[in-house]
């Protein structure tokens, strides 16, 4: 046995994973809505890298959501697989989970910038997003509204459809933008934060998604929590 960690983001495209011993890190990644179809040929060559079998990964740490509904199924399958019949210590994590640690710990986040804000694409011009340990569905227009009324320092991370940079889509004088290494997640960071959940979390936990309601649903819940 290798011991080794398998790292996967299949919430959106492109479908993403790592393999990591501890030491090494090795990544691949496929564009396409097929994921299934992607998937264990990306993990067969990772694997090779390491001169490995399945039966050698230890750990899998995957994303949870929010994002696409079949890829986010993708991750929960396998790791539930691998649990089941090889006994790998599984864990799952949010986007906003891994964006927020990530802008934490790095040195362009100062505690003056104040809560840190996620923001991710959902359908159009609706978006994802964490603040103030609220996760929802929501539009751009009702976030260009609560970035209207924030009266402390912010500092916002993640990206627009496509891509954009989100200080290109919003606008907000008490916010500072994260830079575009802390906007996408890290499998360097994930490969530091599995070791610290593989394996720790209550399973019920680890295997349940966050999809989140369409924004038509969440418009009052914002208003509310946010004002």
């Amino acid at each position: 046995m290798k011991n080794l960690t398998l790292l996967l983001d299949s919430s959106s495209v492109p479908l993403t994973c790592a393999i990591t011993d501890g030491k090494k890190l090795y990544r691949a990644s496929k564009q396409g809505i097929k994921q299934e179809n992607y998937l264990f040929p990306l993990l067969k060559n990772l694997l090779k890298k390491f001169k490995a079998e399945l039966r050698d990964i230890d750990s899998c740490l995957f994303v949870k959501g929010p994002g696409r509904f079949t890829g986010i199924r993708i991750g929960i399958t396998l790791a539930s697989m691998l649990k089941e019949f090889a006994g790998v210590k599984v864990a799952s994590l949010s986007v906003f989970d891994v964006l927020k640690y990530q802008a934490q710990n790095a040195k362009e986040y100062k505690k003056e910038y104040g809560d840190i804000m996620v923001i991710l694409p959902a359908f159009r011009k609706e978006y994802f997003l964490s603040f103030k340990d609220k996760e929802i569905w929501t539009t751009e227009e009702e976030i260009s509204t609560l970035l209207k009324k924030q009266k402390t320092p912010i500092f916002i991370c993640g990206w627009g459809g496509e891509g954009q940079s989100l200080n290109k889509i919003f606008a907000c004088k008490k916010a500072v933008f994260a830079p575009g290494k802390l906007n996408k997640i890290s499998f360097e960071t994930m490969s530091v934060l599995a070791p610290k959940y593989c394996g720790k979390q209550k399973l019920t936990d680890v295997f349940t998604p966050l999809y989140l309601k369409p924004a038509r649903f969440e418009l009052t819940a914002l208003q509310k929590e946010l004002k």
